[in-house]
């Protein structure tokens, strides 16, 4: 029986609440295999006549979810299908974005090794004379799967030349970033620049060279931030010091770090402030900051 795709997010009427699907034109299948939220309601489809589908070309086609636009819900989310997925599959991605493919999408799916099997369902519903579904492995705030976290961190990286002595210990500065920046995060640059730390400014390097020096690091300090999700590639042992943003660090990075058994996790959350949301400019106490890691420097 053919199946229509839909490229679009469905809301529902209640302002609080919005359901994620992959709009399938039977509720069965909806339900069934729609992307699932924790604590959603799911939108009713606005399906369009079926005249309007067109068909793709013929192959296996796996339905593999939402093509989200947020780094963090790409990483975690749309790759989570990946483990269950053959290398000769066609996977069918739900736009959730307004346009095509983006840049940084590609660049990680490139790395990956899939970008030239992945279909988008953009602008239009699109027809499949049979359509496969996988298992969706990770859900933000609701669990994240160990199948996606032994996939991403077996994927082979690609040998980008470095110093590797010059990246055993790395600080991932946020200061450059275009929401939720603090100029106070200058001054813990110049401290741990000080003390031996390499300064990376994750949006200014490629995804490969990110995934290489992290697979390099034996020591991370961090912001809390959406780049912390690549960590996902890593395999070895590795200490990471997260400072949340807000009271406590999102629970998504928790379920994360929860599930990587080679990550030691340090959350310093009395060093800032409680900013008011994930997009606002977090205070840091950088006086305190320096203070701890100075403690830690001695214990060592």
């Amino acid at each position: 029986m053919p199946t229509i795709v839909y490229p679009y997010l469905a809301k529902v009427d209640d302002g609080k609440i919005v359901g994620w699907h992959g709009g399938f034109d039977n509720k069965k299948d909806f339900y069934k295999f729609g992307l699932k939220r924790p604590n959603a309601i799911f939108g009713e489809m606005a399906l369009k006549p079926i005249s309007q589908a067109k068909n793709n070309k013929v192959g296996e086609n796996v339905y593999c979810g939402v093509m989200f636009p947020y780094f963090g819900h790409f990483i975690l989310e749309t790759l989570s299908c990946l483990p269950y997925v053959q290398p000769e599959d066609n996977l069918v991605f739900s736009n959730l974005g307004k346009g095509d493919i983006l840049d940084w999408q590609k660049e990680i799916l490139t790395f990956i090794g899939i970008a030239d099997r992945v279909l988008l369902v953009n602008k239009e519903p699109v027809e499949f004379d049979s359509l496969k579904h996988v298992p969706q492995a990770s859900i933000i705030n609701s669990y994240i799967g160990k199948d996606l976290i032994e996939y991403a961190s077996k994927i082979n990286s690609c040998n980008v030349l470095m110093d590797e002595d010059n990246y055993k210990k790395i600080y991932l500065s946020r200061s450059k970033v275009k929401n939720a920046n603090s100029v106070e995060e200058l001054k813990l640059e110049e401290y741990f620049k000080s003390i031996g730390f390499k300064i990376i400014y994750p949006e200014k390097i490629s995804f490969k060279e990110q995934v290489e020096i992290y697979r390099r690091a034996n020591t991370i300090v961090s912001i809390e931030g959406s780049a912390l999700h690549t960590l996902i590639f890593t395999s070895h042992k590795l200490k990471l010091y997260v400072i949340p943003r807000r009271k406590e660090l999102a629970h998504n990075f928790l379920l994360q770090f929860f599930m990587q058994n080679n990550i030691c996790l340090n959350i310093l959350s009395d060093f800032s402030g409680n900013a008011a949301n994930f997009s606002a400019k977090p205070q840091l106490d950088t006086e305190a900051i320096i203070d701890y890691f100075e403690g830690e420097l001695q214990c060592q």
